[in-house]
């Protein structure tokens, strides 16, 4: 009888699936932080505090999420700013 050699396989971890850790991942767009901001925005009916919520802790997450998908899907071949896009 011939024996033959199986090849086991191994599996690598995919990239981005690391041990956890107790500081918090950087990929994250949207902290708790802006979390409790966003329920604070749709509580709000005062416009002024509304704008500033977005402004100051809302905006930069969405702002950093863009780019990233502008990035990452090539929407930035042959624009020279993000507003043309």
């Amino acid at each position: 009888m011939i024996e033959q050699k199986i090849k086991k396989t191994r599996r690598r971890r995919q990239k981005g699936t690391e041990p956890t850790s107790t500081t918090p991942n950087p990929r994250f767009y949207f902290t708790s932080e802006t979390q409790d901001a966003i329920v604070e925005f749709q509580k709000s009916t005062d416009r002024r505090v509304r704008e500033s919520l977005y402004v100051v802790k809302i905006m930069p997450a969405f702002e950093k999420l863009v780019e990233n998908l502008i990035n990452i899907h090539k929407f930035s071949v042959g624009c020279t700013t993000r507003m043309k896009i």
